[in-house]
């Protein structure tokens, strides 16, 4: 089978555990871009905050964001494919973050924002190793900025924190009851959720129609949960070897682990082996 497109998790599968892009990831890509494959990003980050060793990658084009939410062209910002939560949703939502003192960034039109009383208490929720990252990515707005964006902005994804595991529980609890949206437990004190017909599976497959292609000529890497949905609808799915059991149970293929340039190893033997045999075999056909 030839495939022509790969889409790709970021954060424990492109990226090692430092959360660095790796020489030999990095090189592999472009030689795959070279080569004629298109290469996705497939994150839950908003696209203002995937790493920009990947976005500035000659060639790389498109972007699957916050989650399957969002597809957007990575230099013009153009929504290619949307999946916003409902403003049901949004509503209730936003009452249950407000009645439990919960810490929510939105991601919309591809960057976090946060309203201005709460980002003040951002060391409050979130882990210190976090604080560095926040101040250069996330937005504050004000108060009646973030409720028009509830009313009538499209929110692809909630994304949010919470100060005990009692308070988490209340939150998560409600949400599943009170709301249609699927849920991500993330780490500890954090949550996230999405309307539940998205998924990065559903942001692949609306973006294949839009480039012509089938989703049979794709390979799909990933090691988390949000990853699952890909992986089974691709032509190829492939699991990193750090991959959860689940991720890894229901892939086609399990390969080595994130810190062992997993992504290279992949473009080697799936897109460039085959391109340098075809190569070869022209070679033979001229010399007979």
């Amino acid at each position: 089978m030839k495939y022509d497109v790969l889409a790709l998790d970021m954060d424990g599968t492109t990226l090692s555990s430092d959360v660095t892009l790796s020489e030999e990831n990095l090189e592999a890509i472009k030689k795959a871009i070279d080569a004629g494959i298109t290469v996705l990003p497939a994150t839950g980050r908003a696209l203002s905050m995937v790493p920009k060793e990947i976005i500035e990658i000659p060639g790389i084009q498109y972007a699957i964001t916050s989650n399957g939410a969002r597809v957007a062209d990575v230099l013009t910002n153009e929504t290619i494919v949307e999946i916003p939560i409902t403003r049901e949703d949004k509503r209730k939502a936003y009452e249950i973050f407000r009645e439990n003192d919960v810490f929510p960034e939105i991601y919309t039109n591809g960057r976090s924002v946060v309203m201005e009383e709460q980002y003040r208490r951002l060391r409050e929720f979130v882990p210190e190793a976090y604080w560095e990252f926040f101040d250069t990515n996330v937005h504050p707005i004000t108060i009646e900025e973030y409720e028009d964006l509830i009313e009538n902005g499209h929110v692809e994804k909630f994304n949010f924190f919470m100060r005990t595991p009692e308070i988490k529980e209340i939150v998560m609890d409600r949400l599943e009851k009170e709301t249609t949206m699927e849920l991500i437990r993330s780490a500890e004190g954090n949550g996230e959720a999405n309307s539940r017909e998205c998924s990065k599976g559903a942001a692949l497959k609306g973006l294949c129609k839009v480039m012509g292609h089938g989703l049979g000529s794709c390979i799909a890497m990933g090691d988390s949960n949000n990853d699952v949905k890909m992986i089974e609808m691709a032509g190829l799915g492939i699991a990193v070897g750090n991959a959860m059991p689940n991720v890894k149970e229901i892939a086609d293929i399990v390969t080595v682990t994130n810190d062992e340039h997993a992504v290279a190893k992949v473009i080697d033997e799936f897109f460039l082996n085959d391109i340098i045999e075809t190569a070869e075999e022209l070679e033979e056909l001229k010399e007979a």
